[in-house]
């Protein structure tokens, strides 16, 4: 009888000390997995938040482009000019929405934004149905603000975002 006791007595404090062990062990992986999932929620927040200011991008400058009066539409030199300055609209809007690369400068360009007349480039020749503003050539890198992601490769996730506005001509 004396000898089960003591064996309880000193078996008792190494049961509990690898409980704790376990409990560090189970919080470290819980802790893995939810740094993941927060890590994986806050760059596909950041995807759709691009996509959403890209898409508001391409509002203004296909208003604008549909509300062009028939005369600068059968001028081609103010059509080209339209075109540019829809353009640039379009490049600002994404730019004032906070889309810059490190260096300060504007991640979208004039070249990934497309104006298209019913589906074709638009021309003088005739007025068209529809107007539309597209952002072509533009992705975003999941994974590439996570620091700890850099250590696995360099192989990001790139989600491509074309967002486009179409409307009709109004003119």
């Amino acid at each position: 009888m004396k000898q089960s006791a003591l064996a309880v007595k000193y078996l008792r404090p190494n049961l509990i000390l690898l409980q704790r062990g376990a409990a560090v062990v189970e919080l470290a992986i819980v802790l893995v997995l939810l740094t993941l999932l927060a890590a994986g929620i806050f760059e596909f927040s950041r995807a759709f938040w691009y996509y959403n200011a890209l898409d508001k991008a391409t509002r203004d400058p296909a208003r604008y482009l549909s509300a062009l009066t028939a005369a600068e539409f059968s001028n081609s030199a103010s059509l080209s000019a339209a075109i540019t300055l829809a353009k640039t609209m379009a490049v600002n809007a994404s730019c004032g929405a906070g889309m810059k690369l490190p260096d300060g400068s504007c991640a979208l360009t004039t070249a990934n934004v497309e104006v298209t007349c019913d589906g074709s480039a638009c021309s003088s020749s005739s007025k068209p149905d529809h107007v539309t503003v597209r952002i072509i050539n533009y992705s975003v890198k999941i994974g590439a603000n996570l620091p700890f992601v850099g250590v696995v490769g360099d192989n990001y996730g790139d989600v491509s975002l074309h967002p486009s506005t179409s409307m009709q001509y109004m003119n």
